[in-house]
């Protein structure tokens, strides 16, 4: 379908509000450094945050410093990535991230939070991926491999444990 005039003027403007707002949504989703302040944004990078639950509860919302996480179902993940959380470029000692989740307990939504530290991943530009783990502890890996390769730094999606 071929777009004249005004409507051609309207879809392009559409296009890059849509664009702007993808790009925007990420500015305040930063990890803080060692003295609770951000680096410079040429010093950071942009990840997708990925998750997998190696538990038999339904992960219904997760938070990474307030930046939403996709749904995971009991034993799964995956199969999902939102965007996005900022990562300083180069690791340091103390970083954190707060993770916020619910579950549903004798149908009750109950949530819970987590301070986690964050693995040293060097300078590797990767998703971070939060792993639930039973009794409530949470992993995170940052890592451009998926749970189910050989050599992926974290715990096997297959482990129900």
């Amino acid at each position: 379908m071929r777009l004249i005039g005004v409507n051609q003027y309207k879809f392009y403007r559409l296009i890059i509000s849509l664009a702007l707002l993808i790009f925007t949504a990420c500015e305040d989703k930063a990890i803080p450094d060692d003295k609770n302040s951000l680096k410079s944004a040429n010093e950071n990078h942009i990840a997708s945050i990925i998750a997998y639950n190696h538990t038999s509860d339904y992960i219904h919302e997760f938070y990474v410093n307030g930046a939403m996480g996709p749904n995971v179902r009991a034993h799964g993940g995956g199969g999902a990535t939102t965007c996005c959380i900022e990562l300083p470029q180069q690791w340091r000692s103390g970083l954190q991230a707060i993770i916020e989740w619910t579950t549903s307990q004798n149908e009750e939504t109950v949530w819970h939070k987590k301070s986690v530290p964050l693995p040293d991943y060097g300078t590797e530009e990767g998703m971070m991926q939060v792993h639930f783990m039973p009794e409530l502890q949470v992993m995170i890996v940052v890592s451009n491999l998926f749970a189910e390769h050989p050599d992926y730094p974290g715990p096997n999606l297959n482990n129900k444990n």
